[in-house]
């Protein structure tokens, strides 16, 4: 369906392998590729390119159930899911057997679940910068369900519980990872292709839009 998929595909989910090797389970979010990934660069959204390979590098499995998926800016409230708690280690040959894979049509609003013969899995509609969640499920130790988000404002206390490290040879793809509230443990990490961070003024953009906002408040009560 897409060009470079099948050449990302290979190269992520060996990337995989190096991630789970590097990342002790529930060690605080860290980079654990550094000479692979920069560093977190902030990201909140992003701007998706025509479709979206989703892979697996590492979560908490049966441990602490968890899915993973995108919204829209615009739609928040909708959230369109790319591996669900099913997509944890189901496969007979152990956890990490088979690498989950997904892969979202951004254009025909469609998901495919490729480690199940391209499987259709999930339809969504919706335009413009998306941004990611991370659906934990802590009851087993104490807690409740929760949704963690990209955007911190959306998060509870607004903190910031995601990572977004960047691959150094190829712009588009993101390593995402998702951190447990109260001790930072790591809960996720994700590898997504075909997605560049969405533009985000500097402050001096910001004060300069702000001068120019009073500025024109200042004219128009003058002018009453």
């Amino acid at each position: 369906m897409y060009g470079s998929r099948n050449r990302w595909m290979a190269c992520i989910a060996a990337l995989a392998w190096l991630v789970l090797a590097a990342t002790p389970a529930g060690a605080a979010l860290v980079n654990p590729l550094p000479g692979v990934y920069g560093d977190d660069d902030g990201t909140e959204t992003f701007v998706p390119g025509e479709g979206i390979l989703a892979i697996e590098l590492m979560d908490h499995g049966d441990v602490l159930p968890t899915a993973f998926g995108f919204f829209f800016v615009s739609d928040p409230a909708t959230y369109i899911p790319l591996f669900g708690v099913e997509d944890q280690n189901p496969d007979p040959g152990g956890p990490g057997s088979v690498t989950q894979l997904a892969l979202a049509d951004m254009a025909a609003g469609l998901v495919y679940d490729l480690d199940a013969g391209n499987a259709l899995q999930n339809t969504f509609s919706g335009s413009g910068e998306i941004g990611f969640w991370l659906f934990v499920d802590a009851t087993s130790r104490g807690g409740g369900p929760m949704v963690l988000h990209s955007i911190p404002s959306m998060n509870p206390g607004g903190l910031d519980l995601c990572s977004t490290f960047p691959l150094l040879s190829q712009s588009g793809v993101y390593m995402i990872g998702f951190e447990e509230p109260s001790s930072g443990a790591t809960l996720a990490l994700e590898a997504v292709v075909g997605v560049n961070p969405a533009a985000v003024p500097e402050p001096g953009s910001w004060i300069l839009l702000g001068t120019g906002l009073a500025a024109l408040a200042g004219r128009r009560a003058r002018g009453r």
